[in-house]
């Protein structure tokens, strides 16, 4: 049996760091809309502080969905700051800014010149946020011309301007919003024998409806995108594998095994991954059963780790035979051995190697702590003092108690990626 994710929310608090880690990734690695997520994460930062709450390294902050609360949150942690002093306080920095730069449009449109007024941003992400707001609302056909505007007037180029293929991703995204609005043409056009064309219109279209198809959800595209994960040379961001772990559904889940079984080893290794990005029981069912017929190691502690991450009891047996194996010693089987306590702790399962693990790691945390220590002590000198940096940060009243704000636009927004099928 699985936790529930309210039950894994509560992980996010807990006093043990690798607890909270794997808490959170839970949610930013499987597309989750919970909004109830960030306040939790705030609440962690009050706590612990920003040193020892989270490995921000741990999970990606682009994928914390917001609330009006938690937005303005963010928006105060970087006014305060501005510009960051050393190499700790520049990844701080960065990873509010991809928050930031990440949330939906409504919240950006919201608070646009205050946003924009902020330093430490790039030209280049102030680009891409005025486009978001820009593109929010527009009409369904609109963004749809727009995105076929852009494949046709690259279509003789080998590499099309970086400006329009980011601008065509942000399309895409916008698209989203608008569940059975576009399904008919992205059926249509990725029914194309794909062997039917080397250049032209679809070859740059092509990714996009691909991309599109997971954003909306769109359950009829998963033998499409089987074919195309299929024959795929390269595993890279916006292709088939990865638009079907944001489908979800136990046909895309059954999509995945299928390239997994029948893929090369790098197919293979990745495909592992995103299976465990869709939690439900059939996929944690999948993942336990090809784990048990795999022999590769590498790819074993990837399934492993996909099958930990679905928080079953009967998960954490198969995976422990894993972690206990020594015949390899990576940072792989290092990190499965320490999400196995944090969801062993957290479950509370007895694990015999709990002791010994724990000990291990926190050796090597030691160690690494010495060494950051050491670093930023070094850059801290080249700095003046700031104290503010640390100064407390807002009560967490003034955020995780309150109920989000949504309108109508906001609320489709945050409803992008969930299966309205």
């Amino acid at each position: 049996m699985r936790l529930t994710p309210d039950q894994i929310k509560q992980g996010i608090k807990h006093s043990a760091r690798s607890v909270r880690n794997a808490s959170i990734a839970y949610f930013t690695d499987s597309f989750s809309t919970d909004l109830e997520v960030m306040p939790l994460v705030i609440q962690a930062i009050e706590e612990y502080g920003w040193d020892d709450a989270f490995d921000l390294y741990y999970f990606s902050s682009e994928t914390l969905p917001q609330t009006e609360a938690t937005f303005l949150w963010v928006i105060d942690q970087l006014e305060r700051w501005e510009q960051p002093r050393n190499r700790r306080y520049d990844e701080l920095h960065s990873w509010l800014l991809e928050i930031l730069a990440n949330a939906a449009p409504p919240l950006l449109q919201a608070q646009e010149e205050r946003i924009l007024g902020l330093g430490g941003m790039d030209e280049e992400m102030r680009e891409a946020i005025r486009d978001r707001i820009a593109l929010h609302g527009l009409d369904p056909e609109t963004l749809w011309r727009e995105l076929e505007d852009i494949c046709d007037r690259n279509r003789s180029k080998d590499y099309p301007p970086a400006e329009d293929m980011d601008h065509a991703h942000r399309l895409v995204e916008a698209m989203g919003v608008y569940p059975n609005v576009f399904d008919a043409r992205v059926i249509e056009l990725l029914g194309q024998d794909i062997g039917a064309y080397f250049d032209g219109f679809m070859v740059w279209m092509e990714p996009f409806l691909i991309r599109l198809a997971g954003e909306l959800r769109l359950e009829q595209a998963v033998p499409l995108l089987l074919q195309r994960a299929q024959k795929a040379e390269v595993v890279c961001p916006g292709d088939a594998t990865w638009s079907l772990p944001q489908i979800g559904t136990d046909t895309a889940v059954d999509a995945l095994a299928d390239v997994f079984q029948k893929g090369d080893w790098e197919l293979r290794y990745h495909t592992a991954e995103f299976l465990g990005r869709v939690h439900t029981d059939w996929a944690s069912e999948r993942c336990l059963g090809l784990l048990r017929e795999e022999d590769d190691a590498d790819i074993q502690c990837r399934l492993a780790r996909s099958a930990l991450m679905q928080f079953a009891d009967e998960a954490i047996e198969p995976v422990r035979q894993v972690a206990v194996k020594d015949n390899f010693d990576s940072d792989a089987i290092i990190e499965l051995r320490n999400d196995l306590v944090a969801v062993t702790t957290l479950m509370g399962i007895d694990l015999p190697e709990r002791e010994q693990w724990q000990e291990d790691a926190e050796q090597r945390d030691a160690f690494r702590q010495g060494r950051h220590t050491q670093q930023h002590a070094d850059e801290e000198a080249a700095y003046p003092a700031d104290d503010d940096f640390y100064d407390p940060l807002p009560p967490s009243a003034t955020v995780v108690h309150e109920g989000p704000k949504t309108g109508l636009c906001q609320e489709a927004w945050r409803r992008r990626t969930t299966n309205m099928r």
